[in-house]
């Protein structure tokens, strides 16, 4: 089908035509996705004061990729808001680098 005569139909067709597109997506990134969740479970019940110490420290000793901090973060509404700068920075931590790395980091935070 010519791409071009999706615009000479109706808005509600098109939306049904693009609607019963199915792209499957590769089992890595949802192996990666349950291990994100695992890890989050894992940490849960640490503080998050004590985890942003000790994801410091691991970096001082342990050679893992630091997440670039956002733009956002040093804007006047997220520079008081001290908790959920903790909880994006772990986030970001644990999304930025590979499962192997992950796992690494949650046994370290753990242990």
């Amino acid at each position: 089908m010519n791409l071009i005569l999706l615009y000479f139909l109706p808005d509600d067709i098109v939306d049904l035509i693009y609607s019963k597109v199915y792209y499957t997506q590769p089992k890595e990134l949802l192996q990666d996705i349950r291990n994100f969740k695992i890890a989050k479970d894992r940490i849960n019940y640490l503080s998050e004061n004590i985890l942003a110490n000790n994801l410091f420290q691991i970096n001082k000793y342990y050679n893992i990729t630091v997440p670039k901090i956002p733009s956002y973060i040093f804007n006047n509404k997220f520079i008081n808001d001290y908790i959920n700068n903790r909880k994006l920075m772990i986030n970001l931590y644990l999304a930025k680098n590979d499962i192997n790395t992950r796992n690494k980091i949650v046994y370290l935070l753990t242990s």
